[in-house]
């Protein structure tokens, strides 16, 4: 599939980058699958979302949100990146939509989990 491939180029790319590439070794599946999985799931919600199937958008906004965030979102000193967490761009979305049908508590809740800075 395509966006696997791109997601497991992008993921050498970036050892390479920070020089942890070992090309002897293979990638670790697990990674990208996670990347792969929160990745798709967002894109499928953007694209009903952009072709108003709005219910259908909903629940793949709360797929992202529920699936782990990899390791490759983490960086060496404990810190999260938000390189490839798509959590917050999937809250925001799926707060849209609430706001859209009336639901403000639940848009709420939802921003305030996942969008505040602490």
């Amino acid at each position: 599939m395509y966006l696997e491939r791109y997601a497991e180029l992008r993921y050498i790319e970036e050892k390479k980058a920070a020089g942890e590439y070992d090309s002897d070794r293979t990638t670790r599946q697990g990674d990208l699958n996670a990347v792969v999985t929160q990745e798709i799931a967002y894109n499928f919600a953007r694209a009903f979302h952009f072709l108003g199937f709005l219910e259908l958008a909903a629940e793949y906004y709360q797929r992202a949100l529920k699936l782990p965030i990899s390791r490759l979102a983490e960086s060496g000193s404990g810190e999260e990146e938000s390189l490839c967490d798509l959590r917050r761009e999937a809250a925001y979305n799926l707060a849209t939509l609430y706001i859209s049908s009336g639901a403000m508590l639940k848009a709420r809740e939802l921003l305030k989990e996942y969008c505040t800075i602490d």
